[in-house]
């Protein structure tokens, strides 16, 4: 009968949604395993074009670089200071970058979750159930909780001060801060400073 059928989709629902969130925080509570990370080489060349200054704010300004395809930005001040030059410089690329983020890690997690699942169950389900339970957000929740007291002030100003130069809500800087500790990812940062700058 239809109500049966509304029963076990009620169910399987229920069951993905279990074992998303038991996925999620056991990467939170254990890593992902990169030992076997079998990525190649970056060898696209370092960009030697000037930089052109293309928007200046109190506490800094953004540049363009020809043939690169994101903005450099240039921040002094304290930390809170530094975070609103920053929030203000990129208050449009941030919310951008929230969202193609959320979709890539979202999507990440369709695909280990359906591992576990059978190939019929649809991934659209998934993906619906981690929006409508907005699991992702609050992951992140959990971890920034888990974290907070090990923050140092500073860092804590800094996010205050993206939040308040881009309009976005702190909690999102914050969570987001935190996306590396739940899958363990391995990042590349780059800063100079001193000698290694022309300034």
């Amino acid at each position: 009968s239809i109500e049966t059928f509304r029963f076990f989709t009620k169910m399987a629902k229920l069951l993905v949604a279990t074992l998303a969130c038991s996925l999620l925080l056991a990467g939170v509570a254990f890593g992902a395993d990169t030992s076997k990370c079998e990525g190649v080489p970056n060898d696209i060349p370092i960009n030697t074009a000037e930089p052109k200054i293309i928007q200046t704010v109190k506490n800094g300004y953004k540049m363009s670089i020809e043939g690169a395809n994101y903005p450099v930005v240039h921040v002094y001040g304290n930390a809170y200071e530094m975070g609103y030059a920053h929030g203000e410089l990129l208050k449009e690329e941030i919310p951008k970058f929230f969202g193609e983020a959320r979709e890539y890690f979202v999507a990440q997690i369709v695909g280990m979750v359906k591992g576990y699942l059978p190939k019929w169950f649809p991934s659209s389900w998934i993906t619906d159930i981690i929006d409508k339970l907005d699991l992702f957000d609050k992951v992140l929740a959990v971890q920034f909780w888990l974290e907070k007291d090990h923050i140092p002030k500073y860092v804590m100003d800094e996010y205050q001060g993206l939040a308040d130069g881009s309009g976005i809500p702190v909690e999102q800087f914050q969570q987001f801060s935190v996306l590396p500790e739940v899958n363990h990812m391995n990042c590349s940062m780059l800063g100079a400073w001193g000698p290694a700058t022309k300034e």
